[in-house]
């Protein structure tokens, strides 16, 4: 087996995130625990997986008077499939808009867990009021109008929110307009870093103007795609590489505790190896 001259490895997580499967909006994450000098919380080290996630959803969709509404990453074609079956266990149906109905469909091909977004019963294509607002073909894209066969709009879903589960990411925020909810909880289901980070202190204040204006309950469940501060520590024990650089992560430092050579990159400064 060759052993390799210099590892680069990625550390987004050796400062123990966490991977989110709080219920408290307010919860510090381990980025603002490490700047306000707290300790971290019991727990952190857990590395929670997709079927935590699907479990965590079905019981916030199942304890949801009202409608359930989500946000998770349109190209994140797993967690798409924990709402689905989520949303399936629960009675209800997801619903999805034109663009992700769209993306899923495209992927069928190589991915067949993937439902047909254009046929599946409990599978619904939220289509936004356009144009004439009679939600005719033509007010639509040639692309949207392959799933106007599942179509929903904001009056079936007001008429029996409890039916639905939703995506709704951050800039179609403005469909609750139409959808007035009553007893609904809204499910974050994305980094942190996209919520907490220091840079999206105005996209967070709208987000929670608008849960605070319609009185939605806010839930997060969500699990990390990056190796764990322990998955790290063993592929490196596994690779023994004669020098280890961290890249993307807040903690370089912390590679020390599992290789003796770490060379740290300076921005803007070249590296011999």
């Amino acid at each position: 087996m060759e052993r390799p001259g210099a590892l680069i490895c990625e550390g987004t997580r050796m400062a123990n995130d966490g991977a989110g499967l709080s219920g408290d909006v307010c919860e510090p994450s381990a980025l603002c625990r490490r700047r306000a000098g707290l300790k971290k919380r019991s727990g952190d080290e857990h590395n929670y997986t997709e079927e935590e996630v699907e479990k965590r959803v079905c019981g916030l969709t199942e304890g949801t008077k009202g409608l359930v509404l989500a946000s998770f990453s349109m190209s994140n074609v797993d967690r798409f499939m924990s709402f689905y079956n989520a949303a399936r266990k629960a009675g209800r149906r997801m619903v999805v808009g034109t663009e992700l109905a769209h993306i899923l469909q495209a992927m069928r091909g190589r991915i067949k867990a993937i439902p047909d977004m254009a046929a599946d019963p409990h599978i619904g294509v939220y289509f936004r009021l356009s144009k004439s607002c009679t939600f005719c073909e033509k007010d639509y894209k040639p692309r949207e109008r392959a799933f106007m066969g599942n179509m929903v709009t904001y009056k079936e879903i007001r008429e029996r929110p409890e039916g639905y589960l939703m995506h709704l990411g951050f800039y179609r925020m403005i469909e609750l307009v139409y959808l007035r909810p009553e007893n609904a909880t809204f499910i974050y289901s994305m980094s942190e870093h996209f919520y907490e980070g220091e840079d999206n202190e105005e996209q967070r204040a709208v987000w929670e103007n608008w849960m605070r204006h319609f009185k939605i309950r806010f839930e997060k469940a969500h699990c990390s795609g990056h190796a764990s501060r322990e998955d790290l520590k063993e592929f490196i024990r596994k690779v023994k590489p004669d020098i280890l650089i961290p890249v993307h992560t807040l903690d370089a430092e912390g590679f020390r505790d599992f290789h003796k050579d770490v060379r740290i990159p300076e921005k803007g400064k070249g590296m011999k190896i």
